[in-house]
């Protein structure tokens, strides 16, 4: 998918030489899924946490 964005030059600079791709679009892509990676993982997380939490209170009103 084509797009046109305005990106700050130290950012994609930067991006571009930590990860060492060569190209813009390869650097986005990138930047992009481990964002998503990212953010799935602290969903994942933060549901844990919630049923968790629903169980250690289920054990204390249930005694168990």
């Amino acid at each position: 998918m084509r797009m046109t964005f305005n990106l700050a030059d130290r950012l994609m600079q930067s991006a571009m030489k930590i990860t060492g791709l060569k190209n813009k679009s390869e650097t986005i892509n990138q930047a992009l899924s481990e964002f998503l990676n990212k953010r799935a993982r602290e969903n994942i997380k933060n549901a844990y946490g919630k049923l968790n939490s629903i169980w250690m209170l289920g054990n204390i009103e249930t005694g168990s």
